[in-house]
């Protein structure tokens, strides 16, 4: 496991999910489960993540936020 990796998750990631996680980047089969997760699904603690509406996701919508 990647001190990094946990860090990560331990600061970003939503407290419910961070067990199930941590346990998935111990072992290299699973920890692409954890990647997959974080590219699909809205894992992160609600302070970090903002969801933004589709007509809004332009290079420039989003830096006018």
């Amino acid at each position: 496991m990647d001190n990094q990796e946990e860090a990560f998750i331990k600061t970003f990631i939503a407290e419910d999910k961070q067990e199930r996680y941590l346990g998935f980047i111990k072992s290299s089969k699973r920890r692409n489960k954890f990647l997959d997760d974080f590219h699909h699904s809205i894992i992160l603690r609600g302070a970090f993540a903002v969801e933004i509406p589709n007509r809004e996701r332009s290079v420039e919508a989003v830096e006018q936020r």
